[in-house]
């Protein structure tokens, strides 16, 4: 999280701390370990299998980032007083999902592919939250874990280019294989 993004947001009153409840935009948001997320993602691959738990945890995080898109689509004018960083896509709107991603704790994502039709996105992620927490707690895992950053990513990009996106991690840091997290973004037909 940065700190002068903080002082910013508090300036212009967009984040608020008020009765134990933390508003960002008007949204109410929470700190939550990610070993929580862990533990869910265990429960649930018990209770549903592996597909369905992947799934939800896709799920999960497409719905983070859906839910609250509107909010900071329709404030994209305050946003950009807030994520001011040089535009390395090409498109303020994805700068801004990009920091925002990270100001809220879920890595530095970086485009290394871009098609120029936007049907393909290549996003390499450095310390994904969720395979740190995983090599800390499990160990090495046998294939990718960040299912829930996946679907956030996949929001980012629906929400910012007005396509449906699925995205995939093709590599994970939590294996051992990588030393980043590699998700490939691809349109699909709404």
């Amino acid at each position: 999280m940065s700190l002068e993004i903080l002082k910013r947001m508090i300036v212009l009153k967009k984040i608020n701390f008020e009765n134990g409840l933390i508003t960002v935009f008007g949204r109410a948001v929470v700190f939550m370990p990610v070993e929580v997320m862990l533990e869910m993602y265990d429960w649930s691959l018990k209770e549903c299998g592996k597909k369905k738990a992947d799934t939800f945890m896709y799920h999960m995080g497409y719905y983070q980032t859906k839910s609250g898109s509107g909010k900071y689509m329709a404030n994209k004018s305050e946003m950009s007083k807030l994520f001011t960083r040089l535009t390395y896509t090409g498109d303020p709107a994805m700068e801004m999902g990009r920091d925002v991603l990270k100001f809220t704790g879920w890595g530095d994502h970086q485009i290394a592919e871009i098609a120029s039709d936007g049907s393909k996105m290549i996003i390499k992620t450095i310390v994904s939250p969720v395979a740190k927490a995983y090599l800390a707690n499990k160990g090495k895992s046998k294939a990718p874990v960040c299912h829930y950053l996946a679907g956030l990513l996949a929001g980012v990009a629906e929400s910012v280019r007005g396509n449906k996106y699925e995205c995939k991690e093709t590599a994970c840091a939590a294996t051992g294989m990588s030393n980043a997290c590699i998700f490939e973004l691809k349109k699909i037909s709404k």
